[in-house]
């Protein structure tokens, strides 16, 4: 990988930090670690390569089994209010709440 050149009193002077000199010194090594460590997951992104896990120390992990949800299967939010409490509500009618409108 090549040098990569970060230029921390830039960064510093964008965000509206003062940083002291050990600050910017720690701040440059952190940027440059994390540069690097996605230079190597970058191929895992872009679906090139073989689809492993890793842990951050580099070793194998098993695949992961996550159950998914069927897509049949509707997804129900439904808002469980008593109707004696909504005839008390200034702005409900007809199942639904009235807002203020917010966009034209």
């Amino acid at each position: 990988m090549k040098e990569l050149e970060i230029d921390i009193e830039k960064l510093a002077r964008l965000a509206h930090i003062a940083l002291s000199p050990e600050e910017k010194k720690r701040l440059k090594t952190s940027l440059l670690k994390i540069v690097e460590y996605f230079q190597t997951i970058r191929p895992l992104a872009t679906g090139s390569g073989e689809k492993t896990l890793t842990s951050a120390e580099g070793e194998s992990l098993p695949p992961l089994h996550c159950p998914r949800r069927k897509e049949e299967e509707p997804i129900h939010l439904s808002l469980r209010i008593e109707p004696e409490y909504l005839k008390t509500l200034p702005n409900y009618q007809d199942g639904y709440f009235q807002v203020p409108r917010i966009m034209e």
